[in-house]
């Protein structure tokens, strides 16, 4: 979207007359055939991305910018000619489905908190850190400390809980 994209799907408020229907998805076209930004679009790059220099990622704003009624996604809604606004599929199946990614989501995030943690605790046990140790000339590990143990520790257990 950065660089290359000449259309985004962006998650906005469909408002028809003086109705908000809420987030729908539109494939709203953020740039022109000659690959210049539209006057109510503002676009950019976002830079460069260690180790993912073939991702384009950007930023974008709008001012203003009307997207027609054929660029939204009408899976489970709609809007007609006439403006009229409507849902299709069942509500309940739409419910199942984002209670299902939420938690999803949720057992994710557990998992990654995780693998951070375990790179983090052997990091721990290995690096050593300030001359404390009376008649010493080793430094302590990072584990000896009950503040780092203590961090360690509690991240572990949400880890676990998530």
């Amino acid at each position: 979207m950065g660089l290359g994209a000449n259309h985004a799907m962006v998650y906005a408020r469909c408002i028809t007359g003086d109705k908000d229907h809420g987030v729908q998805a539109f494939l709203v076209p953020i740039r022109d055939a000659n690959h210049k930004s539209f006057d109510s679009v503002k676009n950019g790059d976002l830079g460069a991305k260690l180790g993912w220099e073939g991702v384009d990622n950007g930023w974008l704003t709008f001012t203003q910018h009307r997207v027609p009624r054929y660029n939204m996604m009408s899976r489970f809604a709609s809007v007609d000619k006439a403006g009229t606004f409507e849902i299709r599929g069942d509500q309940r199946m739409r419910y199942s489905i984002m209670v299902a990614t939420r938690i999803g989501l949720t057992k994710s995030a557990g998992q990654y908190l995780q693998m951070a943690l375990l790179v983090a605790t052997r990091y721990a046990a290995c690096r050593r850190q300030f001359k404390n140790i009376p008649d010493s000339k080793v430094e302590r590990k990072l584990m000896d400390y009950q503040t780092h143990i203590q961090i360690l520790g509690s991240n572990m257990a949400n880890s676990i809980v998530i």
